[in-house]
């Protein structure tokens, strides 16, 4: 996971027992500042969920076939079942908090759209539940137990909220869809732009040019991040 989240103050959080496991734990909790045009990439986790807040600046997060905005103050629970992007457009800091277990899901699986739910006022929720998980890994790491009772108290404060489902999806174009699977996948095999717009089928000046439309950087800047 290090290499996904480079720069970010990562937490140690140490696994519960199995019984908690199965129920509420934390692989892990991240928080980070984030200028404007990086881009975090965060891999599939099986059974896992992503709470992620954006306490100052804004962001778009792209998941599966789902584009959402984050704006200052929101926090957003995303499935973790696809590859997630968080690409920066302000200055901002950002919270990753990563869930897992049966609560987590009865809890947090409340929309279809893009298999998470919208909580407007969420940052700050988060924010607080890192720092106090900051705090008691200063004295040598988060046990799990620990974690996973932050965990539920997260999840209870963000369910009193009246979590919304989201509402500012927007569908990417077959060819955008496309092109983030290719880059997320196969980057090691692309030979540049070119390549990745001849094997779509595309011009590179139509790929460049509708790619930097909605995903808000050109599809070469993007595999140089990726």
């Amino acid at each position: 996971m290090d290499n996904h989240i480079q720069g970010h103050n990562i937490i140690r959080l140490r696994a519960p027992d199995a019984f908690l496991s199965g129920l509420l734990s934390v692989p892990f909790a991240a928080s980070a500042d984030r200028s404007d045009g990086d881009l975090d990439t965060y891999p599939a986790q099986e059974g896992c969920w992503y709470l992620v807040a954006v306490e100052t600046g804004s962001a778009r997060i792209t998941c599966g076939q789902g584009c959402l905005y984050l704006e200052s103050g929101q926090a957003m629970a995303i499935c973790a079942e696809s590859p997630m992007d968080i690409l920066f457009h302000e200055k901002g800091t950002l919270t990753v908090i990563c869930m897992k277990g049966q609560l987590c899901g009865a809890i947090l699986r409340q929309s279809e759209s893009l298999g998470g739910s919208l909580y407007p006022n969420g940052a700050e929720l988060l924010s607080q539940a890192v720092s106090r998980l900051k705090q008691e890994d200063q004295d040598g790491g988060v046990s799990g137990q620990t974690a996973s009772s932050a965990a539920y108290q997260l999840l209870m404060q963000l369910y009193g909220t009246g979590s919304m489902a989201v509402r500012n999806k927007k569908q990417l174009p077959q060819v955008v869809e496309a092109a983030l699977k290719l880059l997320q996948q196969d980057f090691a095999f692309l030979d540049g732009i070119g390549d990745l717009a001849d094997r779509l089928e595309v011009s590179q000046e139509y790929l460049t040019r509708v790619f930097r439309e909605h995903i808000g950087m050109t599809p070469g800047k993007y595999l140089i991040q990726v």
